[in-house]
């Protein structure tokens, strides 16, 4: 991430070159809470971006590394370039996506018979379980009340990883 500045424009040369460049450039220049529609994004490109849609997928990752801007669905609409708040709120909907992946995965996990498993699929199965454990119980609203709170007396913008995990550890 930068300071916002445009940092390059160049894709690497391929089939859809061009189309990426004229998209990147038509995107960039959308304001925060301003939606960017399909049939603008296809006119800019000259063909329909929702059956391409690894072209629009790779402008939208470059924009977000190089200008700091992010970018949310709009379903069946286009996409809205979020604002630094809607940012922050559409991580927050996103880990709470993934706690729910986890427990999941734990669910599944859990049917498996671990004493049947060869001894590689049991170090699996236990490493896997371990990581799930820690995204369920570091995301849950008592675990997020303590991290929040530490980290409203930090200093740095990011906890250290110590300190986040005798938190959780607690």
């Amino acid at each position: 991430m930068n300071d916002g500045t445009v940092v390059r424009n160049d894709f690497p040369q391929s089939r859809f070159g061009a189309e990426k460049a004229r998209l990147w450039e038509m995107l960039s220049c959308v304001e925060p809470g301003t939606v960017a529609t399909y049939e603008q994004m296809s006119t800019t490109c000259d063909f329909d971006v929702r059956r391409n849609r690894a072209l629009l997928y790779a402008v939208l990752k470059r924009l977000e590394h190089e200008q700091a801007g992010s970018f949310e669905v709009v379903r069946g609409v286009g996409y809205v370039r979020l604002a630094n708040d809607e940012i922050v709120r559409s991580g927050s909907v996103r880990v709470h996506r993934i706690r729910r992946a986890s427990r999941r995965i734990q669910n599944r996990l859990a049917v498996a018979e671990y004493t049947k498993l060869s001894p590689t699929a049991q170090i699996e199965y236990s490493a896997t379980m371990a990581i799930t454990h820690i995204i369920s119980e570091g995301t849950k609203a008592k675990s997020r009340k303590a991290l929040e709170a530490a980290a409203a007396k930090s200093k740095s913008p990011v906890l250290p990883l110590t300190d986040t995990l005798s938190l959780l550890a607690r």
